[in-house]
Parts: C-alpha cells; structure tokens; sequence
C-alpha cells in the first residue's frame, strides 16, 4: 500500500483499501496510473490544472476526486509551497524558464509553507502572464479575513474544503468539471481558435 493512501487513512479509512494513484514528488505531472492518455492522438486537448497543496492527503483527495470529471483528458500538476507554484508559473531563477503553456486552472490553498496563498495569488495577479489564469482558492480557512482578501486580490472563487469525505470529492470534481469543461475563458477561446 502506498504510503499517502495509509496516511490518508487516519481521516478517511474508506480509502485504505484503493491505492492506484501515482505519487507526487514536490513538483511533478501526476494523474491516476489507469488514466487513459491520448497525447499520441492529433487534436486531443489535455487540460492542466496546477494543485497548489501542502498537505499530502488533501492532495491525494483532491487529485481521486478530479479523476471524476468527464469529457475532458486533464493532467495535475503539484506543487508543495507557493514558491514553487510561482517557480513554476513564472520560471525558477536559475533557469528563468516557465512552462510554453500556462494551467487550465490552478487550485490554491491558502495556508501554505514558504509564501501563502494570498501571496500567491497576489503576484499571480500583478504578473502581465498571469493576470487572467483562472484561480479557485480552495482551503479549509473559515476566516471572513481570507475570504475577502481572496476576492479582493483576484480570485476567480473561493471554496472551502468540506470534512466529510463524499462532499469534498464531489466540491472538487464540480469545480473541475465547470472550470475545464463549462467555463469559457479567453485563454481557452484563443485555443480553440474563437
């Protein structure tokens, strides 16, 4: 049994007995090890949504509950801190490279190691590159403060993480259902050639 699986455990044992995710280093493409990948395929568009989370068994719900979203090929991205979320959106120093393609969606938490979420999204905002990448904050902070400072800065949502396990799976696979296949932003209408 993978490890995350028996960490998650301790909150939610009904997982305990699946174990077919992939784990995530602290930067890296992780999708379920069962994902059917089409990138040999001409005109298949995989969307990228880039998980920005500390907290391994958060993370490892989150990426099962995104595996219920249909009708669109998707690969998650996960990075542990906000230093390397922006590292990753804007290019480390060292290399001063970032990715040619920007996520579909970024998912933020708040309460994070090394540069908070709020920062973040902050910088997100203020960078020409960044300015309208979708951002969902999701995070399980209840404090009105966060709220607001998260519309304030620019988030497009903010969610809270629910306990109970059912709701949170089923929080984050509609935010990725209608952020990926609903929501229509200009990024995605440059895509499609609109």
């Amino acid at each position: 049994m993978p490890p995350r699986v028996a960490e998650t455990g301790a909150r939610f044992p009904s997982l305990l007995a699946r174990g077919n995710l992939t784990p995530s280093p602290s930067v890296a493409v992780c999708f379920p090890k069962d994902y059917p990948t089409r990138r040999g395929e001409e005109n298949v568009d995989v969307r990228t949504i880039l998980l920005v989370e500390d907290n391994p068994d958060d993370e490892l719900l989150t990426r099962r509950a995104l595996r219920r979203i249909e009708r669109v090929p998707h690969d998650v991205v996960v990075v542990r801190d906000g230093v390397a979320a922006l590292e990753y959106l804007h290019g480390s120093s060292e290399s001063g490279e970032a990715p040619a393609k920007l996520p579909d969606l970024v998912l933020l938490d708040i309460k994070m190691p090394k540069l908070s979420g709020l920062d973040v999204l902050q910088r997100l905002r203020s960078h020409e590159r960044t300015r309208d990448l979708p951002v969902v904050v999701f995070t399980s902070s209840s404090e009105e403060r966060d709220l607001r400072q998260s519309y304030d800065m620019g988030a497009n949502a903010y969610v809270r993480k629910p306990v109970d396990f059912t709701e949170f799976c089923e929080a984050v696979a509609r935010l990725g259902q209608f952020w990926l296949v609903t929501n229509e932003s200009p990024r995605a209408s440059a895509r499609n050639g609109d």
